[in-house]
C-alpha cells in the first residue's frame, strides 16, 4: 500500500467525509437527531472493531498460540469495556439532565 507523503489527521481520518455522514431527515431538524445518528454511527464503528478482534482471536486459537489469544481476547476485553463504559445510547436523555 502506498502512502501520501503528507498525512494529515484529517486525511488519515477522512474527517470531512466522516462527518458528512450524518445526515438529519426530519423537518427542523429535531433537536436529538444529530445525537441519535451520532451515537448510532460510533456504536456501529464500536461493533466494526469488536468483529476484528473477534477475527484476530479465531486466528490465535486456531493456531494453538496461547499466548497471542490471550492478546486478542484480552483487547477484544478491553475494547467493549470502553463501549459499555460509554453509556447505552438511550441513556443520553438522563446524563443531559444531570449536566443541567
Amino acid at each position: 500500500m502506498t502512502h501520501d507523503k503528507h498525512v494529515t489527521y484529517i486525511s488519515y481520518l477522512k474527517v470531512d467525509e466522516l462527518l458528512e455522514l450524518q445526515e438529519p431527515l426530519s423537518e427542523g431538524p429535531e433537536h436529538d437527531e444529530l445525537l441519535f445518528i451520532t451515537i448510532h454511527q460510533v456504536y456501529e464503528l464500536w461493533f466494526k472493531q469488536l468483529l476484528h478482534e473477534a477475527a484476530a482471536l479465531q486466528v490465535a486459537l486456531e493456531a494453538g498460540d496461547s499466548h497471542l489469544t490471550c492478546a486478542s481476547w484480552s483487547h477484544a476485553n478491553h475494547h467493549e469495556n470502553l463501549r459499555l463504559s460509554a453509556g447505552h445510547p438511550g441513556d443520553h436523555d438522563a446524563s443531559a439532565v444531570q449536566l443541567l
